[in-house]
């Protein structure tokens, strides 16, 4: 049957079943075959034509004697042959940062290892186009999503896009609802964000910073900004020390006003950021005044990525172990393409990638490595790709001694 505009019937009432699963909560019945078949004034045959495709993608369930139904995250869904649990789809955000394609590529190197096949998709955000690619994904036979990385602003579309997603899937964040996807147990979430935090701030202290400052983005609901918060407010809190963390806007003018500000604590600063990207727009404000790292203040970024061995001065930062994030991401995906789940227990290890910012390049010693070890952190000198000279240690700052031991 044709339509008066040319289009097959079979192929509108397709749109309408898509429309309607787009809207649709997991396990939601679609309407029956034969109600269908009378609204578009059609035979079964043509509505059972419009649903196959569906049922091939696995966006709908059919059970015999019950009707049709749309796709929940634990149907693994069919295409007419068993679908091959060694291979994993994987969703990559469009606007992924340095930070995450590191994890990007630990994750591809973990499957690797793992001899999962990796399958590879991209999309602004997490709406319908996003969904669209999880269905292809499906159709070329993977058994299960890995979803990297999530802007936090996007926290919210995340959870509705999981609360539809064909395929069982893994997160790098931990969603109310949503805890069995996490590749963490709630216990461990977050637990090594903390521990980085306390040890960063603990290093900074024993090279004798006075005044230990936190600087990070003002974006709602970043939970990796919360969990640094809480660790660096307890630290400063125990040790007796002003609290001077700072959240800063997007904008250059924003950083430039809190440059202004810290710069009369020139001498006494040392300051732990938030990641790599807002550790050198801060050298930059500085820089606009005249001041320097090391000379006029210290400072660490995190994640290690580009921007720090390319800094100037070269930039001292804390690295997650993507290894193991990449083989935990790949463990929990392969636990969910059987039915099954998994769960890391043990919080993502820390290292410590010293360079110039931080004013300690040649000041580690037997005695603040063992200080290091107790905080659950190794350190490293780092190569640098800088041309310019390696530095040596600013001295004591004021009446503060070179170093505190224990």
């Amino acid at each position: 049957m044709i339509r008066r505009d040319g289009q097959l019937k079979y192929k509108q009432i397709h749109a309408e079943l898509e429309r309607f699963i787009a809207k649709a909560k997991p396990g939601e019945k679609l309407p029956p075959e034969r109600g269908l078949a009378r609204d578009f004034d059609c035979s079964v045959l043509t509505v059972r034509k419009a649903l196959a495709p569906l049922v091939a993608s696995g966006q709908v369930i059919r059970r015999t004697g019950s009707g049709s139904f749309v796709a929940a995250p634990q149907d693994v869904p069919g295409n007419g042959a068993a679908k091959d649990v060694d291979t994993i789809g994987m969703l990559i955000h469009s606007r992924a940062d340095a930070y995450a394609m590191s994890v990007v590529k630990a994750t591809s190197e973990a499957a690797a290892q793992q001899a999962v096949k990796l399958r590879v998709a991209c999309a602004d955000g997490f709406g319908e186009p996003a969904m669209q690619e999880v269905r292809l994904l499906a159709r070329e036979g993977c058994s299960a999503l890995i979803i990297p990385w999530v802007p936090f602003r996007e926290i919210s579309e995340l959870a509705g896009f999981a609360g539809k997603c064909p395929l069982p899937f893994t997160l790098p964040v931990l969603i109310p609802g949503f805890e069995r996807n996490c590749f963490e147990t709630p216990e461990v979430t977050g637990l090594g964000t903390v521990m980085g935090t306390r040890a960063v701030c603990e290093y900074q202290r024993l090279l004798g910073g006075r005044r230990i400052a936190l600087l990070g983005p003002d974006t709602k609901g970043d939970f990796a900004m919360s969990e640094k918060l809480v660790a660096y407010a307890e630290f400063v809190f125990k040790n007796d020390l002003d609290n001077l963390s700072a959240l800063v806007g997007p904008t250059a003018e924003d950083m430039n006003a809190l440059a202004t500000k810290w710069a009369a604590q020139k001498g006494e600063l040392s300051i732990l950021c938030y990641d790599d990207v807002h550790a050198t727009r801060f050298m930059t404000a500085m820089h606009k005044l005249g001041l320097s790292a090391p000379e006029d203040f210290w400072i660490v970024g995190c994640n290690d990525t580009r921007e720090a061995s390319f800094a100037d001065p070269p930039l001292t930062s804390l690295r997650g172990d993507y290894a193991h994030l990449g083989k935990i991401t790949v463990r929990c995906a392969m636990a969910a393409a059987r039915g099954q789940e998994w769960h890391s227990t043990t919080p993502a290890p820390n290292t410590l990638a010293i360079r110039e910012s931080c004013g300690g390049l040649d000041r580690i010693d037997p005695t603040l490595e063992a200080a290091l070890k107790k905080c659950a952190i190794t350190w490293e000198i780092a190569d640098t790709h800088s041309p310019k000279p390696i530095l040596h240690a600013p001295q004591p700052r004021g009446d503060q001694p070179l170093m505190t031991y224990a």
